[in-house]
């Protein structure tokens, strides 16, 4: 992402609640992504979802925006279905770039420890 973030306007929407704000914004930090604009986007309709914050943002209003690159780093878990062997080759193959080691470095220890954990209840 640091390969965008000095053009104009760069922002990383995430669908994580309102509370998750600082962890998201550390994390984004930790990883030289200072200059980058944060926002929860209100896609699930939580009720808890704080009105008029400056990070927060409604539906009608990502409506509104136009992008012209936009990049997904969370693959709907509903249409992609992967072998753990797969999903991690698919990983290891995304670390050519930037984003793609900061995606990696970030879901395959998930991915391990899930496999890990699943492992044991069989």
């Amino acid at each position: 992402m640091n390969i965008y973030v000095d053009f104009d306007d760069c922002l990383c929407e995430t669908g994580r609640p309102s509370r998750a704000y600082d962890a998201s914004r550390e994390w984004l930090n930790q990883h030289g992504l200072e200059k980058v604009n944060l926002y929860c986007l209100n896609k699930y309709g939580r009720d808890n979802f704080i009105k008029g914050s400056s990070f927060n943002m409604e539906l009608e209003d990502y409506y509104k925006m136009h992008f012209d690159l936009a990049v997904e780093d969370s693959p709907s878990a509903s249409t992609l279905k992967l072998k753990y062997e797969d999903a991690l080759a698919e990983y290891e193959k995304c670390r050519c770039t930037s984003l793609g080691r900061l995606v990696a470095n970030r879901e395959i220890p998930v991915l391990k420890r899930a496999k890990e954990l699943l492992s044991q209840g069989n």
